[in-house]
């Protein structure tokens, strides 16, 4: 995940800098070289660093609301009543999609028992 964080910041980078290149032209170098430079340049790390703290505001808000580990909670904080309740809610998620895997694969099961004994019916007449 570093590393798309790198390769997004560096595209966020190009594109500021060709819309603000695009936005307001600049003389070139060896033409004029004291407004090389146009005033208005100073705007575009502001606008780059805004953008780059969007996806790190992100990620401690959801690190702050992600709970700690069950043996955290236990062993550390020495709460194991919060340990083992965080511990059942996984449980009974895993418990509940398993279940529903299940239920899913039996439908198509029978969907596909269903279908074959209609072609071998159709075969027989």
């Amino acid at each position: 995940m570093q590393g798309m964080g790198i390769l997004f910041g560096g595209i966020v980078g190009i594109v500021v800098a060709s819309i603000f290149e695009k936005t307001y032209p600049a003389d070139t170098y060896l033409g004029k070289p004291l407004t090389y430079v146009p005033q208005q340049a100073d705007y575009v790390w502001p606008i780059i660093l805004m953008v780059g703290a969007i996806p790190a505001a992100l990620t401690y808000y959801w690190r702050m609301k992600m709970p700690e580990t069950a043996r955290y909670t236990a062993l550390v904080a020495r709460n194991a009543k919060q340990a083992a309740s965080d511990m059942s809610k996984i449980r009974n998620n895993s418990r509940r999609e398993m279940q529903v895997r299940q239920d899913e694969f039996v439908e198509e099961c029978l969907r596909t028992l269903a279908q074959a004994e209609r072609q071998s019916i159709e075969a027989e007449h």
